[in-house]
């Protein structure tokens, strides 16, 4: 039996007769080191750069404000990016943003009346002012008349 997991994009399996991983493709061993960091990283099979400086992949470069981040080498919903401060964001759920917006955008005109959850949980109508947009990449909101800021897509519920 082996467990099946990818180091910077390529399929790695745990050989537990030997107590390490190889990769899948040809059998070698993957070396880790204590850090985490594999010490004989092969190129990134979907950008086909070296393995990068630091914790971020060659790709993205040194991020500021970043602690760690995987560009996902192929596959959008396994990267992520780490902040300094722990919060992580994770391509799938941009993803899941980035369609919540399409799909608000076809299913609504610009302007339509809605009713808004607060922090608190209270509710107040208004009408929207834009279409859904992207904020940051990464998360779905949109302006609302009489707020001077956007408002997250997912607490606006149309009338």
């Amino acid at each position: 039996m082996s467990s099946r997991a990818y180091v910077r994009g390529h399929e790695v399996y745990y050989d537990f007769k030997n107590e390490t991983y190889r990769y899948s493709d040809d059998d070698t061993e993957v070396f880790m080191v204590v850090s985490g960091k594999v010490s004989d990283e092969r190129d990134c099979p979907h950008c086909e750069l070296p393995p990068g400086d630091e914790q971020c992949d060659a790709c993205l470069g040194l991020l500021p404000g970043v602690k760690a981040a995987c560009c996902g080498h192929g596959d959008r919903k396994s990267s992520y990016v780490i902040f300094n401060d722990e919060r992580e964001l994770s391509m799938s759920r941009a993803e899941q943003q980035r369609k919540l917006v399409k799909a608000w955008n076809l299913a609504h005109e610009v302007v339509i009346p809605v009713s808004v959850e607060k922090d608190d949980g209270s509710t107040f109508e208004t009408v929207t002012r834009s279409h859904a947009d992207l904020l940051g990449a990464h998360t779905a909101v949109i302006w609302l008349d009489g707020v001077a800021s956007c408002y997250l897509l997912t607490r606006v519920t149309p009338i």
